[in-house]
């Protein structure tokens, strides 16, 4: 059987998983280790686009965190969370889509080599719903 996702449905799913994160946390990991937390903006994605796949672009980027106090040692970022506002994982992220600043990846940070108590920005962050 063969399930297929409308346009507007994706759209529909991207927009009300996205309602949850208004306020909600970005946590980027180096394995279970915590770097970085970001708190995202109230709403905290725009609307999400009409099209196949369907893209959520974060609101009030760029987002400014302290790096967590986690030892002298640089830590690469490969791994990140996504909370929701009542404190709930809501979906991880993959090493594979974190990257610098430029890269095209859906999660972008001004480091991803992150020393502690250094000051990170979040310049891109998008969820993306896929449809048929």
């Amino acid at each position: 059987m063969t399930v297929t996702i409308t346009v507007p449905q994706a759209v529909g799913r991207n927009n009300a998983g996205n309602t949850l994160l208004n306020t909600g946390k970005l946590q980027v990991f180096n394995g279970a280790t915590l770097l970085v937390e970001f708190t995202l903006a109230n709403p905290a994605f725009g609307a999400s686009t009409s099209a196949c796949p369907s893209i959520a672009t974060a609101a009030g980027l760029p987002i400014t965190a302290t790096a967590a106090a986690f030892g002298a040692t640089p830590l690469v970022a490969n791994n990140a969370k996504v909370i929701t506002s009542a404190g709930v994982e809501h979906f991880t992220i993959a090493a594979a889509s974190i990257g610098a600043t430029g890269s095209g990846l859906p999660v972008q940070l001004s480091n991803t080599t992150v020393t502690q108590s250094q000051s990170i920005n979040l310049t891109a962050f998008t969820i993306t719903q896929p449809c048929s």
